[in-house]
């Protein structure tokens, strides 16, 4: 990724003039206790990283939103959250970040550090994918006429399934 989008992505993970939402789409059943215990490593890794607390308190609110007992029954098959299960994290002005699991919303807290960790998984200089985060970056650029807008799918980085991108890995 060329100096410049990088830049820009971390601009855009920080800004807190961008309301900004993430979608994660279950590809397999994926084991609840599992799921939680990866949010939370990642999280308060990701945290830090970016100038927070591993004792906020909006982070531990978001921790426990995963928990089995908090995760709505229509998402859950046996200790499970079922395939398909669409996870969006949603980020409004300086700081409120919302999740749901299909349109069911699991919390909303107010922490610019956990907006900023939750979007550095995936804009940040160590994304889960750099696929995705040239996606995201090369999208927001051509959307803003910087640069021209070629979708993920035209440059063959995906596949459109069910109205949505599946990354290629």
């Amino acid at each position: 990724m060329p100096l410049q989008q990088a830049q820009f992505c971390k601009s855009l993970r920080n800004s807190d003039d961008i309301d900004m939402s993430l979608m994660v789409r279950a590809a397999r059943n994926l084991p609840i206790k599992l799921l939680a215990k990866e949010y939370e490593r990642i999280l308060r890794r990701r945290i830090q990283r970016v100038g927070g607390s591993q004792t906020d308190k909006a982070l531990a609110e978001m921790i426990r939103s995963f928990d089995e007992t908090s995760l709505p029954e229509s998402i859950k098959q046996g200790g499970s959250v079922k395939k398909g299960t669409l996870l969006t994290f949603t980020k409004q002005g300086s700081g409120k970040m919302t999740a749901r699991a299909n349109g069911l919303q699991l919390m909303t807290v107010e922490s610019p550090k956990l907006c900023q960790a939750v979007f550095d998984l995936y804009l940040g200089d160590q994304p889960v994918s750099k696929e995705s985060r040239q996606a995201a970056g090369d999208a927001v650029m051509g959307m803003m006429g910087t640069i021209p807008y070629h979708s993920p799918a035209e440059k063959g980085l995906c596949t459109m399934k069910s109205n949505s991108c599946q990354i290629l890995t």
